[in-house]
């Protein structure tokens, strides 16, 4: 499944173009792919290769968002990172054809199957999570 959108966000123009990487052996999750246009000027593109995974036995599936979480005019790409039972949000800023992590972050626990809370203590983000 493919999909294309447009947006404008500030006096910047994006295309958002969605697809799925088809997995020919059917033993791993597809990778949903996602990139990120910015085409304000037309004869320089940017583009922010952006990924996720879709499993399709319902496993669990990290999900990301993209918005300016600063309110700085440049969009930020914010995902879900799961290592070891360790789940962080982190955040990308997406500038210039480029994807640079910055120093933000929400750490958070799962209190039950599904059921996650935000650790206020230690997590860091672009403003004040209460």
């Amino acid at each position: 499944m493919t999909a294309m959108y447009k947006f404008e966000y500030g006096k910047r123009k994006y295309i958002t173009v969605q697809f799925e990487k088809a997995d020919l052996n059917g033993t791993s999750p597809q990778g949903w792919y996602i990139l990120l246009c910015d085409v304000t000027k037309k004869n320089e593109v940017g583009i922010y290769p952006l990924i996720t995974l879709n499993n399709d036995d319902g496993s669990f599936q990290p999900p990301f968002c993209i918005g300016d979480f600063n309110k700085d005019g440049n969009l930020e790409f914010a995902q879900w990172e799961r290592t070891a039972g360790d789940d962080t949000i982190l955040s990308y800023l997406l500038r210039d054809g480029e994807c640079m992590k910055q120093p933000y972050f929400i750490k958070l626990f799962e209190e039950s199957r599904g059921v996650y809370y935000i650790n206020n203590e230690i997590s860091k983000w672009y403003f004040p999570i209460k």
